[in-house]
């Protein structure tokens, strides 16, 4: 994948994420904050993916 198109993604989740908290923690509502939840470590996984190791040259 591009990684603009990760950068996007990940900022995307992340701010996904915050609109779920803020809607979630005044109406109590759990489903809201486990949405946040997840949608914030999609953002930290996507931030922090794992690196691609190149093939050593043989």
């Amino acid at each position: 994948m591009k990684v603009i198109t990760r950068i996007l993604l990940s900022f995307a989740c992340l701010f996904a994420a915050i609109a779920c908290y803020t809607f979630g923690i005044p109406a109590g509502g759990i489903l809201f904050l486990f949405l946040g939840f997840m949608l914030e470590g999609l953002f930290w996984f996507g931030l922090f993916g794992q690196k691609r190791q190149k093939a050593p040259i043989r």
